[in-house]
């Protein structure tokens, strides 16, 4: 399950990193830079940082990465999702992006309150 879910980690952060170069590199044809895309890119790399540090580390401090990473993401992939909802443009690859977004989330609050530590009381 851990390699599982350092997959998951990864999978979510490659998408990040994707997406956020994707609308930095759109806003060379004329749409204007914001603050979303910088926000995007330091939330991948923060579950980049999680995800490794999941497969190397077994330390509690370390389980902080992937949640703050994904509460990152999730700050603009969420509200993006409901607005896109309400035009009526969102399409099924969107919708797998707020899921995998979602679920990263949720393993990853999930995961930091189970820990080794907490096992071996």
């Amino acid at each position: 399950m851990k390699h599982a879910i350092g997959l998951l980690y990864l999978t979510t952060a490659c998408v990040g990193f994707y997406w956020s170069l994707y609308l930095t590199l759109t806003g060379l044809y004329g749409v204007p830079f914001s603050g979303w895309y910088i926000l995007i890119f330091v939330g991948a790399a923060i579950l980049l940082v999680g995800a490794i540090l999941w497969w190397a580390s077994a330390k509690e401090w370390t389980r902080w990465f992937p949640i703050i990473g994904s509460a990152l993401l999730t700050t603009y992939f969420v509200p993006a999702g409901v607005v896109l909802i309400r035009q009526g443009r969102m399409d099924p690859i969107r919708v797998v992006i707020v899921l995998l977004v979602l679920t990263c989330l949720t393993v990853a609050v999930r995961e930091r309150h189970v820990t080794p530590y907490l096992q071996m009381r």
